[in-house]
């Protein structure tokens, strides 16, 4: 387990039953010596944080605001997907976005509107096209993506191997 992230699993309310019907709990070694969530956020040893129809828990002493942005974002599959794309193509335009995710333009421009209102993607305008990047520091979201969600960065390690080698280059210069 990662420290800072919760071993609650990711389910609606987490804090009154797991899809089994049990309580939810926190495992030992995950940074939080309580026995469940409710207690523990009492106790201000856990923050919840809901997106969507999900709430995720994270120890407090871990994770900024912005950490957590980026985590939240990487645990959604569409909003991941954007954004590691994001990261490979800077400057990607909404038609080519569509056509990497398969999904219609309007679903695009909805999640691309949660992505901005996080700010972690930026639109530009280029004529007749918009065009969005990644805000954030590209190395930032590749690190916590690394560590709490490594069988994701399997997936993708190989996609982005050129660019972490220029970011590294870029950090040397």
């Amino acid at each position: 387990m990662n420290p800072g992230h919760a071993n609650f699993g990711v389910y609606p309310d987490a804090s009154r039953k797991s899809p089994t019907g049990d309580k939810a709990r926190v495992e030992p070694g995950d940074g939080c010596d309580s026995v469940s969530p409710l207690r523990a956020r009492k106790e201000q040893k856990i923050i919840s944080r809901r997106r969507g129809l999900h709430k995720r828990f994270y120890t407090t002493q871990v994770f900024g605001d912005r950490e957590l942005e980026i985590l939240d974002t990487l645990s959604q599959e569409t909003d991941r997907d954007i954004l590691l794309f994001l990261i490979q193509n800077p400057n990607a335009t909404q038609k080519e976005l569509s056509e990497y995710v398969r999904i219609s333009p309007a679903s695009i421009n909805w999640h691309m509107g949660r992505l901005s209102d996080t700010g972690l993607v930026e639109a530009k305008r280029d004529r007749m096209n918009v065009r969005y990047l990644v805000r954030n520091n590209r190395a930032e979201i590749l690190a916590l993506l690394k560590s709490y969600h490594p069988a994701i960065w399997e997936r993708w390690a190989d996609r982005l191997a050129n660019i972490i080698s220029h970011m590294e280059r870029e950090t040397h210069e």
